[in-house]
């Protein structure tokens, strides 16, 4: 008789930042968590978007039995209209990246069917042989979700992409007794997000950048532009509260700040204080302290509408000596040098610019060391796996779970392509 194993396939997210892809195949069934993409930096001169290699599963294409989505980040389901092209799929999403992913299709020719399959947090579902349960997580989206897998060898944890706030914990988006419990009944395997396993202690906290942007609001004197992902609904929730307490107007700028605030809002998960939101084109109509603008293009991607402000090219908004500009995001590995160019284009039209390394406008929505170390003292895993970072990211992580109790023969640092072999007593390289 056969032994039962489980093979786990990284196909993006590991050993770069974006791509996220990863399958999990049995003789039998194959699922997929994630299907990402990444943007290129200036190495790749005129590609617009990078998709993971997917050959993998397209040879396999008769065993693959869904997609399974953590979130709703472009750099986990920005690809999933690529393997749309090659087969009907079925899709388990909660219902925000599931508006997310249904607007991407609408910009792709494809002619396969997205079958959607509405998930919730704690309610499992099966996949072939897998049984999924969604364990909802905090990050810098909402709806982000980590999942306990019950296979044919045991139970595997994929953490998603996670962080720990305990001031935000009364929204109940994430508990780590979800995790513990599953550590008490055994973890056959942890996959968890490296992206932030160099920085040691704890992540900030939402609720200090909202002291943060309380502060700058109250001192505004002159038009507030504020760059920022438009996915992270948390924080603009925040600043329209903000601004709705100061008495001040708010327009949206950029494409994916009104469509994804659109869907939020359409959701009932985005609040909008009345009297608040104003058009873009109609910022002129109120003096300077009392508006604030949301825009994108913090990452400065190309055509996006900061970077089309600071090349004085937006068709309704110019950059005046008096305007300050809050860049309330990490530079992403990468994109740096179209970042800093940027800003020097902002600093040239008069604007004064904030950002990270010099003011507290961002904190991360990826767990630092400590949060780590939570997942892991929690899960108690047999093996683990460092996934989602750049090799050095992966390394660290591999150490920290060493350091947890975690036996150093059973954590291993993969790239992608390289696949992991495992049944209930041992780990190998495929």
């Amino acid at each position: 008789m056969q032994k039962d194993y489980i093979k786990v396939i990284p196909l993006g997210g590991l050993g770069e930042i974006g791509m996220n892809a990863m399958a999990f195949e049995t003789r039998n069934d194959m699922v997929l968590i994630d299907c990402g993409l990444q943007f290129p930096d200036a190495s790749y001169p005129g590609v617009e978007v990078l998709v993971p290699d997917l050959s993998y599963i397209l040879e396999r294409l008769n065993k693959l039995r869904g997609i399974i989505v953590t979130h709703g980040h472009d750099d986990h389901i920005g690809a999933i209209p690529f393997l749309l092209r090659e087969k009907d799929l079925d899709i388990y999403s909660t219902p925000f990246p599931r508006g997310l992913i249904e607007q991407k299709l609408t910009e792709f020719s494809q002619t396969q069917e997205a079958r959607f399959h509405s998930i919730e947090p704690r309610k499992k579902f099966s996949v072939g042989c897998f049984t999924f349960d969604p364990i909802p997580v905090q990050h810098s989206i909402i709806e982000a979700l980590a999942f306990a897998i019950q296979t044919p060898v045991g139970t595997i944890i994929h953490s998603g992409d996670f962080k720990h706030d305990p001031k935000e914990a009364s929204r109940g988006e994430i508990t780590f007794k979800a995790f513990e419990d599953y550590g008490d009944q055994g973890v056959l395997l942890l996959l968890s997000d490296s992206t932030n396993a160099e920085r040691e202690g704890h992540t900030l906290s939402e609720v200090d950048i909202e002291k943060s942007f309380e502060s700058i609001l109250s001192r505004q004197t002159g038009r507030l532009i504020i760059a920022l992902f438009a996915s992270n609904i948390r924080r603009i929730e925040k600043i329209l509260a903000q601004a709705k307490k100061q008495g001040k107007k708010v327009a949206f700028m950029g494409r994916s700040m009104h469509s994804y605030t659109r869907l939020a809002f359409e959701q009932n998960s985005l609040g909008i204080p009345e009297d608040t939101l104003i058009p873009i084109e109609k910022t002129g109509q109120y003096r300077d302290d009392e508006v604030i603008v949301l825009s994108t293009g913090s990452q400065a991607e190309p055509r996006s509408a900061l970077v089309r402000v600071a090349e004085g090219i937006h068709k309704d908004f110019e950059i005046r000596k008096t305007d300050t500009i809050v860049m309330s995001s990490r530079f992403i590995p990468g994109n740096e040098r179209a970042i800093t160019r940027m800003i020097d284009n902002l600093y040239r039209l008069g604007a004064d610019v904030l950002y990270e390394s010099v003011h507290q406008i961002h904190v991360s929505g990826h767990g630092f060391q400590e949060e780590l170390m939570m997942m892991l003292r929690a899960t108690r895993p047999k093996f683990f796996i460092p996934i989602h970072g750049e090799f050095r990211h992966l390394s660290k992580h591999a150490k920290l779970a060493i350091r947890s109790g975690v036996a150093e023969t059973n954590v291993v640092v993969v790239e992608n392509g390289q696949s992991v072999e495992i049944d209930a007593d041992e780990m190998k390289l495929g």
